[in-house]
C-alpha cells in the first residue's frame, strides 16, 4: 500500500470525531473537480508505506482516536481490510471515503465489521450515460452495476453513512441531481432500515483543472435548486447541503 506523505488533522471529515485524515495513493476516475488530482496517478508517486503511517499515527491516538482514510481510492489498495482491522486493534475509529467501484472490498469491510463510518460518492446517475468529466471509467454498464451494488451493500449495513455529490453545474446539472436523486430513492425504498438515506450535496470549489476548462463553481442560487429536488422526498432522504 501507498500512502500520502501528508496526514492533517480534521474537524469535519468525520462526524462526531476529531480525526487523522490520511491520503492512499492511486485512483481509477479523473475528476475534473477534484482537489487531489496528485493522488490519481500511482506508479511514480513516492509516499509512506504501512509501517511508516502507522508510526504516524499511533503516538497522535491519544489526542486523534480516528482516522478517515480517503484518496484516492483507498480500496483500490490489496492490503486495505488488514490495515483498517490492524487499526481498530488499537483502538482507533476508522472512516473510509470511497467511489463504490469496488464492491467485493466494500463487502468484506463490512463484514469484518471494521468500520465505524463510510461515505460513497455518487458522482452522476448511475444509467451508464458516458461522462467525460468523470473519467473515462466512469459509465461502463458494468461500472454502473458496481457503483449500485456498492450503495446497497452500505445502506443496508446497519453502520453510520452518507452518500455524497460533489456539485458543479458543468459536470451535475440539475438534470444530472435530478437522476441522481432517482437513484438514491431506489435505494431508499429497497432498505430495510426505517431510517432515512443520509445524502451530502458539497458544493464544488475551483481547482486548476476547472479553471482551464472555464468551469465555475455553483452559486447560492444553483444550490439551493439542487437541494430542493432532494426536498420533495423528506420521508426518505435526509438531504444536507456543504
Amino acid at each position: 500500500m501507498k500512502f500520502a506523505p501528508n496526514i492533517i488533522t480534521s474537524f469535519i471529515d468525520f462526524p462526531g470525531h476529531i480525526c487523522s485524515t490520511i491520503f492512499m495513493i492511486g485512483c481509477n476516475l479523473s475528476c475534473v473537480y477534484c482537489h487531489n488530482r496528485e493522488l490519481i496517478a500511482s506508479s511514480d508517486k513516492p509516499g509512506l508505506d504501512e509501517f511508516d503511517i502507522l508510526n504516524e499515527l499511533i503516538p497522535r491516538k491519544g489526542i486523534f482516536p480516528a482516522v478517515n482514510i480517503t484518496g484516492g481510492e483507498p480500496t483500490l489498495q490489496s492490503g486495505l481490510v488488514d490495515f483498517v482491522l490492524k487499526l481498530k486493534l488499537y483502538g482507533f475509529a476508522v472512516k473510509i471515503d470511497t467511489n463504490g467501484y469496488n464492491p467485493e472490498t466494500i463487502k468484506e469491510l463490512l463484514d469484518h465489521k471494521c468500520l465505524d463510518y463510510i461515505a460513497m460518492d455518487i458522482k452522476s446517475g448511475l444509467d451508464a450515460t458516458h461522462h467525460p468529466h468523470l473519467g473515462d471509467h466512469y459509465s461502463s454498464v458494468n461500472r454502473v452495476k458496481d457503483i449500485r451494488q456498492s450503495a446497497y451493500l452500505i445502506s443496508h449495513s446497519g453502520i453510520p453513512y452518507e452518500f455524497r455529490t460533489t456539485v458543479f453545474p458543468d459536470v451535475t446539472p440539475i438534470s444530472e441531481i435530478r437522476k441522481i436523486c432517482k437513484d438514491i430513492l431506489q435505494i431508499s425504498e429497497s432498505s430495510q432500515s426505517e431510517k432515512k438515506v443520509k445524502y451530502c450535496l458539497q458544493k464544488g470549489n475551483e481547482v486548476p483543472m476547472t479553471k482551464k476548462l472555464g468551469f465555475l463553481p455553483p452559486d447560492e442560487a444553483f444550490m439551493k435548486q439542487a437541494e430542493a429536488v432532494f426536498k420533495e422526498y423528506p420521508q426518505l432522504i435526509d438531504v444536507v447541503v456543504r
